[in-house]
């Protein structure tokens, strides 16, 4: 466990009861009022058992210095900051540890743009926590609240807006989806989504307790109950999200989880024979990105990870679709925010216009295989990863984010998380045994550093 909070891009997150306590949300939330200034914050969560009390704490520090507050609930990452955008809102507060498991949660706060603060404005908010520089309203000035419902009808309005999207043509399908929620907030958008697509839906793991069926992440070893719901209900495609549904997972009709790196690739394929612009990832992300990029001769760029890194990338050069590839697809005529409703219309999008299962699609993408290690954070990082480099002895050293090995047709990065105190191990190579050699070769020669 953490001794302290971790604190990034990626937001304030501890342990509940341990490292986040009561304090932490009062003083962090009365910091971000004074960052954004005085106007109606978005507040939101995702279904951890922890959530509710945060977010009272959150609405009561808000509210204290002045600030109208109105809560949207149990919703999606991405609901939060399309609303706050939609509705003008001064600032939002996204209550969610993501992928993180169920004893944690998180503050993750975005501006009037719906896009998350900036390292600027994340300073100023350190600062202020920090010393306690807090402003509070008289009694004839604190804030209001209202609470909302409408929250996912617009971010569901935002995705069928979308003029791309061929809606007739994808209700003509009538697909059956499975969709696995891991009783996260994408139970709140997502099977009204793809009912709206004229979807047939059939759910797993969808009630709400306060706990997750499975752990948080969307990654293969973790869906084996929404696989076998496709192969069973001979589904035509499964989905399956993390606790706050900005990152999608796809299990082809075969009930394989296809890995959620292609993800992105798949909705790029779409968009970018549509529309051509740049196509932004972060440096973490598979080599398929650029491939795909260069299949429709378009600018490519790599940036650190963290959403923040990619959007401000995005913004930069005009790109038309850009994400992460831990199935975070970001897709600016929507918003500027990683979205797994987004994800599911443009790869049903995909399929209705192509007439073809999902597989079919997978197989035209550049073959690779990921595979994800982690380990415990390890004190002299530096040191252990340069017995690694000279063991492996690499084609060129990419230290844009922590350490990536790259190599003719495969490479290997090491590098400290940003939402929990270890150490990722991402290896890619043409087939799964390679990329699982590589990175299991890299983790077994950091042990050996942690052990001397």
């Amino acid at each position: 466990m953490p001794n302290s909070l971790m604190i990034s891009i990626s937001g304030i997150r501890g342990v509940v009861g341990e490292t986040l306590l009561p304090q932490d949300v009062l003083r962090f939330s009365l910091a971000f009022a004074r960052v954004v200034g005085m106007g109606r914050i978005v507040i939101g969560r995702d279904n951890r058992a922890s959530g509710e009390w945060i977010s009272r704490l959150v609405t009561a520090a808000l509210l204290s210095a002045g600030n109208d507050v109105v809560d949207i609930g149990i919703a999606p990452t991405p609901t939060v900051e399309i609303v706050t955008k939609k509705l003008g809102a001064t600032g939002g507060v996204i209550i969610t540890a993501s992928h993180n498991s169920a004893e944690w949660n998180a503050l993750k706060f975005v501006g009037k743009n719906g896009i998350f603060l900036n390292e600027s404005e994340l300073g100023q908010l350190l600062s202020f926590a920090a010393s306690s520089s807090f402003q509070y309203a008289g009694f004839d000035e604190t804030g209001t609240l209202e609470k909302r419902e409408d929250g996912v009808d617009m971010h569901i309005e935002n995705i069928l807006s979308l003029p791309y999207l061929e809606l007739d043509a994808i209700r003509r399908r009538r697909f059956r989806v499975v969709y696995d929620p891991n009783g996260g907030a994408g139970v709140m958008l997502i099977p009204k989504l793809l009912k709206k697509l004229g979807c047939e839906v059939i759910l797993v793991n969808d009630r709400i307790t306060g706990f997750f069926y499975h752990p948080p992440e969307p990654l293969p070893q973790n869906l084996v109950g929404v696989s076998d719901a496709v192969r069973v209900s001979d589904a035509d495609i499964g989905f399956a999200t993390d606790p706050d549904a900005d990152r999608l997972a796809v299990i082809d009709e075969a009930g394989k989880p296809i890995g959620e790196e292609l993800t992105l690739p798949l909705c790029a394929r779409y968009i970018l024979s549509k529309k051509r612009g740049a196509y932004v990832v972060n440096v973490s992300s598979s080599l398929v990105n650029r491939l795909v990029a260069e299949e429709f001769d378009v600018p490519f760029y790599q940036t650190k990870v963290g959403e923040l890194n990619v959007t401000d990338k995005m913004v930069e050069c005009s790109a038309v679709i850009g994400g992460e590839g831990n199935g975070g697809v970001i897709l600016p005529d929507s918003h500027l925010g990683r979205d797994a409703g987004v994800g599911i219309a443009l790869i049903l999008a995909l399929l209705a216009e192509r007439n073809c299962p999902i597989s079919e699609q997978v197989n035209k993408l550049p073959e690779f295989h990921t595979v994800k290690l982690k380990l415990p954070m390890i004190e002299n990082l530096p040191s252990a990863v340069e017995n690694v480099i000279q063991t492996l002895l690499p084609d060129n050293i990419n230290k844009m984010d922590g350490w990536k090995l790259e190599f003719q047709d495969r490479w290997v990065q090491i590098r400290a998380s940003n939402t929990e105190p270890i150490v990722r191990i991402y290896a890619e190579a043409p087939t799964n045994e390679e990329a699982k050699q590589m990175a299991n070769r890299v983790r077994e020669i950091l042990r050996e550093g942690m052990e001397i």
